[in-house]
């Protein structure tokens, strides 16, 4: 693969006719990275972990999880060749905020259902800090995916840990590495 360069043309020239091209990207050490007890999808076991930042908000996060994440699913960690571990990072507002602690929530009481809930999140996702992210649309989602009884459990953790205001949550979801 070519690097490209920052105007996005592969090996731009530079006006003395020189390649400008960008340092080669490195790779992080992963054990670096706070990731036990974080959602994840594929084998637990797995030889390569991969930590996903991401914002239930992000326009940019969604279009991922709709383009490149089913190819990476399908090819590498329903094969056993990766783990995701994913990091909720919630920058965006209120919505994020309450999404990020059902995240951890539908993780602690049906983490077989993670993924599938996950992906519903981004399906049914408004518009950035527009506040679509009511009770009730959060309800339904859950229901959707977990049935009635799980989202009762659900909601309730949200409602036991105090949100924000107890700072579980947050602690949980912005460890730093």
């Amino acid at each position: 693969m070519t690097p490209l360069a920052s105007n996005g043309h592969p090996n731009q020239q530079t006006a003395a006719g020189t390649p400008n091209q960008q340092p080669p990207a490195q790779t992080a050490d992963i054990s670096k990275v706070k990731t036990a007890g974080d959602p994840f999808v594929g084998n637990p076991n797995a030889p390569v972990t991969v930590a996903y930042w991401f914002d239930y908000q992000c326009p940019f996060c969604k279009q991922n999880e709709e383009t490149a994440m089913p190819q990476i699913v399908s090819d590498y960690v329903d094969t056993g060749k990766v783990k995701i571990v994913f990091k909720d990072y919630q920058f965006l507002g209120a919505d994020s905020q309450t999404l990020g602690q059902t995240a951890r929530a539908v993780w602690d009481v049906a983490p077989d259902k993670f993924y599938e809930w996950h992906k519903a999140v981004y399906d049914n996702q408004g518009t950035e800090n527009t506040g679509w992210a009511t009770p009730d649309k959060i309800r339904s989602i859950t229901i959707g995916v977990l049935g009635a009884v799980d989202t009762d459990k659900v909601l309730a953790l949200v409602k036991t840990n105090g949100g924000l205001s107890s700072g579980r949550f947050l602690i949980r979801s912005f460890k730093a590495p």
